[in-house]
């Protein structure tokens, strides 16, 4: 005799499978047998049926990061990869080639950084970081202004070749006037090989022709058409940058920003002081963290999904064994 079988979950049909029963004596074994494989193929089809696939694992809980014109109407009036080629980053920004690339005595162009994987900075940007162009004296950029407003003006940095602080410390002057940032130690302030992220705010006034930074006042070059942003050889090492954006609107916008630093601490290592790389001989582990702990998505027990499994297969192979006697 033939029979159907057909197993369902709701309005979805989970399995359908046909069997011949036969004339012979069945033994109370084989019947326990039957009704347990039976019982444990329902089991595995209800257990498929509900797993369902974390959304976190597919990225459906993260948001999508906002483009940076989208905040408060911010726009990007320009953007470099200094040392590097062009770069769409995963905020949407474009970024330039190097524009200072091929000039004569404007400095040297270095992926030196891409020995390093950079920390607080997602895979896609890597690139940024690990690019830079550096000078044995003074160097800068003209940046092109679209009239009066407030701009924020995004420099980013990574120190990729000193171990220890007060190696590499410069200045960064804005319209050859004010020194915005004053004795930048990239090192003293994340560690190597880690992404930093400087924010400098200013106003244009009057028809493009009166910069405004803090408390200080300068005029423009060429009507307001661009500004100069220099990088100030001290009596340390080489000043560097590694890229630039130029951002303009609401004053109060949410400029882009890197995950927060953290640092993690070994109890029992006192007051003292260590290099990164001392540092991490000592504790084990990096004192500079790249941002927030994530948990493992995958670190869950999912034993327990294979139990039905292992019960099906436990119990078809009495009833084959039952069914080869016959």
């Amino acid at each position: 005799m033939h029979m159907s079988i057909s197993l369902r979950h709701s309005n979805d049909v989970l399995f359908t499978g046909s069997c011949y029963l036969f004339k012979s004596p069945v033994t109370r074994g084989m019947t326990f047998a039957a009704i347990a494989s039976f019982l444990a193929v329902f089991a595995v089809a209800n257990v498929v049926a509900d797993y369902h696939v974390p959304e976190t694992h597919l990225g459906v809980d993260e948001p999508a990061p906002d483009k940076a014109g989208d905040k408060k109407n911010l726009d990007v009036i320009y953007a470099i990869n200094a040392g590097g080629d062009a770069h769409v980053d995963v905020m949407g920004i474009k970024y330039r080639r190097d524009p200072l690339h091929g000039q004569v005595g404007a400095g040297i162009a270095s992926d030196y950084g891409k020995r390093l994987l950079i920390a607080r900075v997602p895979q896609e940007d890597q690139i940024l970081y690990q690019t830079e162009r550096y000078h044995r004296s003074t160097f800068g950029y003209d940046l092109p202004l679209a009239g009066d407003g407030n701009y924020h003006l995004l420099l980013k940095f990574s120190e990729v070749y000193f171990n220890e602080p007060r190696r590499k410390v410069f200045d960064v002057v804005l319209n050859h006037e004010h020194t915005v940032i004053s004795n930048l130690d990239i090192f003293d302030e994340v560690g190597r090989g880690v992404a930093h992220d400087d924010v400098v705010h200013f106003t244009v006034r009057k028809g493009g022709t009166v910069l405004q930074w803090d408390e200080e006042e300068s005029n423009l070059d060429e009507n307001g058409k661009s500004v100069r942003v220099d990088f100030v050889k001290g009596p340390y090492d080489n000043p560097k940058i590694n890229a630039i954006v130029l951002l303009k609107g609401d004053p109060d916008a949410e400029v882009p920003k890197l995950p927060p630093l953290e640092e993690e601490e070994l109890p029992g290592v006192g007051d003292q002081s260590y290099k990164k790389e001392e540092w991490e001989k000592v504790t084990g582990k990096s004192k500079f963290a790249s941002g927030s702990k994530i948990s493992d998505p995958y670190s869950g027990d999912d034993s327990s999904m294979m139990l039905p499994i292992f019960v099906a297969i436990g119990c078809f192979i009495p009833v084959i064994f039952c069914l080869c006697k016959l």
